[in-house]
């Protein structure tokens, strides 16, 4: 089996959250409740660890301005 883009944690997040995904499907909510999904994935996950240390499990590091910038710019794409 191929190795996975999540932890272990993180699919368990997932998973908990599929319900509530589901439900959106049928009222036609669905970008409100994936928008609301992406901001607290990130905020437990930032996605500079993913664009700037490669492992989904790597400590938060901070940032230097140029840093940041290049992930405000690769979150927006």
């Amino acid at each position: 089996m191929p190795a996975s883009w999540t932890t272990e944690e993180q699919l368990t997040f997932l998973r908990e959250e599929l319900v509530g995904f589901q439900a959106t499907q049928h009222q036609q909510c669905g970008p409100q409740f994936l928008k609301g999904l992406a901001g607290h994935w990130f905020e437990k996950w930032p996605e500079h660890n993913a664009l700037f240390f490669h492992r989904a499990d790597a400590p938060v590091m901070a940032l230097t301005a140029d840093d940041d910038k290049n992930v405000t710019e690769g979150v927006k794409m």
